[in-house]
């Protein structure tokens, strides 16, 4: 299954094998903002989004506090997303990447701050009991990396 999530807050899957799309009725889209688009990831039969929301505590929207970016799961007998873990880094980059590769997913953030380029790599295991995101990469290779442009950014996990 290929899976598209719109800007609308629409899912639709295209069943490969069968060559039809069609469109999947969720109970209530995760909250996000609109500046930041999500992003789908897949691992095994699972299917995640990644989505930049503001932190709420206790089910009270309290707009003083910060952006964060939450990772959802869609249970897929009955379509409905739930929050599964939050990313450690403030979603500066509005065009993060993301891959998945086996049970984890990468995450790639690089963005310019005062004239400075950091970049962060991130990865989430989603085969543990506890799913949470750890960095995998502390160095900023931004400048080795010819960051000119932090909008464009193409990722692949090679297993060797």
């Amino acid at each position: 299954m290929f899976y598209v999530y719109s800007e609308t807050d629409k899912l639709a899957g295209f069943d490969l094998e069968k060559g039809y799309w069609m469109m999947i009725q969720v109970h209530r889209p995760p909250l996000r903002l609109p500046d930041y688009y999500p992003k789908l990831g897949s691992c095994r039969t699972r299917l995640f989004m990644l989505c930049v929301s503001w932190c709420d505590y206790d089910g009270l929207l309290n707009r003083r506090e910060k952006a964060v970016r939450k990772m959802w799961e869609l249970d897929l007998k009955s379509n409905s997303w739930s929050e599964v873990s939050r990313h450690p880094d403030a979603p500066m980059d509005w065009n993060a990447s993301f891959f998945a590769d086996q049970n984890k997913i990468y995450g790639v953030e690089m963005f310019r701050i005062f004239g400075q380029v950091l970049d962060f790599v991130t990865a989430c295991n989603v085969s543990d009991s506890e799913i949470k995101w750890s960095r995998i990469s502390r160095k900023h290779a931004a400048h080795e990396a010819d960051a000119s442009s932090c909008i464009t950014k193409l990722m692949l996990v090679m297993n060797l």
